[in-house]
This record gives C-alpha cells, structure tokens and sequence, in this order.
C-alpha cells in the first residue's frame, strides 16, 4: 500500500515465509544512480519510507516492533547511512521514514485491510493483482 501511494513500482507482494520473514514486498530498486540527481535521490527516499512500511503497520497494530521488524529499521538506517556516505542529498531518518510510512497507511487503511484480505486468500499477488486490489 506504502509503495503504491508514493508511486513506487510494485512487482509482487507475498506473505509466504521467505529468508526468514514473513513476507515481502518486491520493488525493484533505481539503477546507476547519478549522485547529482536530485529526482533519483528522491525516489531512494520513497524506497526506504516502503522499506520500513511492514514495521509501521506492525506498529499500528500491535503498538510494538517486533525484532524482525527492527531490523528492518536497522537495514535501512544502514543503507541511509550509505547513502549519505556517498554524497546523497538524503533527507530522511528511518524513524522518519516509518512516521511517514505509518501516516500513508493510516491515510488508506480500508485499501490496506482488502490487500490484507487478499493475501490471505491467494499467498502472493504479482503487479496486476496488486493494482487490481489498490485501484
């Protein structure tokens, strides 16, 4: 839902186990990323706000992190680093990352609850399944 509303390319979502989570949501990342453009630089942003949107509906939830979702938040703290490492113009933290996350998903939870429902009846859901659901 997180990557949806920030226009961020959805290829598939699944709540089968997978290296050890419970699901995954499949966005593929910008290539070569110029470190002057500022639109590329952006739409990281929205990739890490997408990668910490299971924490944040974790949260919402149960009003806790689990462990798996806090690492989630570590992993993009880590590339957050990285990026700022590499002269990005990044603007984000990924407690601000979740705010946001959290705020999109509040913002849409009838949408969230139907991705939800249909999960759990068909395990995965390839772009159009999403789409098909979200719009």
């Amino acid at each position: 839902m997180v990557a949806h509303a920030l226009g961020v390319e959805v290829e598939g979502v699944s709540i089968m186990h997978y290296k050890g989570s419970t699901g995954h949501t499949i966005t593929p990342l910008p290539e070569n990323v110029d470190s002057l453009d500022e639109e590329a630089w952006a739409d990281l942003e929205k990739h890490l706000i997408t990668g910490v949107a299971g924490a944040a509906s974790e949260e919402l939830l149960t009003e806790e992190l689990s462990e798996l979702s806090g690492k989630d938040l570590e992993g993009v703290a880590k590339l957050l680093m990285g990026l700022e490492d590499a002269g990005a113009p990044v603007q984000a933290d990924s407690e601000e990352a979740l705010d946001k996350a959290k705020s999109i998903l509040r913002d849409n939870w009838d949408s969230v609850q139907a991705l939800a429902e249909a999960l759990l009846e068909h395990e995965e859901l390839d772009r159009e399944g999403v789409l098909a659901v979200l719009e």
